[in-house]
């Protein structure tokens, strides 16, 4: 498993340093004080093949966008997370019909959310942009203004003692992430 995070995010390595614990499986780290970048990835896959490569929106997008590359990941990764950003539709279209991609959504005040999809219905090299939030959590998308919204966490007795956002505000009745979602 190739885990590309390195200092470009503190929440990433938290996160990759958690995973691999729970999926039972070995990271491989970029190297302290590097970002991770298209070249690193190769470099790795080529060594070894891995379960998933979590890469920034850029690499993908840049992966997207030559065919060899592609090439040359298909048979190397089983498929990407990203998080962070957005992945333009075009290039993520030509890397999805090769490999699969997840988005991981989260923040520093919520962690990570835990995302659903259908085994049935979910088709990821057409789905690959859209995130289901459980909908155990509570989790609301309002409205802002024109298309943006956002998502909104409430404070319920059945979700409080599991959402680590009321941990930090103790006295939150809501939290208000800063992203702008677009509704499907």
């Amino acid at each position: 498993m190739l885990i590309g995070a390195s200092d470009y995010s503190l929440g990433l390595t938290v996160f990759c340093l958690f995973a691999p614990s729970y999926y039972g499986r070995v990271p491989v780290f970029a190297l302290s004080g590097t970002r991770p970048t298209i070249e690193s990835l190769l470099e790795a896959i080529n060594t070894i093949k891995v379960d998933w490569s979590f890469v920034p929106p850029l690499v993908i997008d840049e992966i997207g966008k030559q065919p060899e590359l592609l090439e040359r990941l298909s048979g190397r990764s089983d498929y990407l997370i990203h998080t962070g950003g957005a992945v333009t539709k075009a290039t993520g279209d030509a890397v999805a019909n090769r490999v699969p991609i997840w988005q991981l959504l989260g923040s520093s005040e919520f962690a990570s959310f835990p995302l659903i999809h259908s085994v049935d219905s979910f088709d990821n090299t057409k789905d690959w942009q859209h995130m289901q939030p459980n909908p155990l959590l509570g989790l609301k998308i309002q409205h802002q203004y024109k298309d943006p919204h956002k998502l909104v966490v409430e404070r319920s007795p059945k979700t409080e003692s599991i959402l680590a956002v009321f941990s930090h505000f103790q006295d939150a009745h809501k939290f208000r992430t800063k992203d702008l979602f677009k509704v499907h």
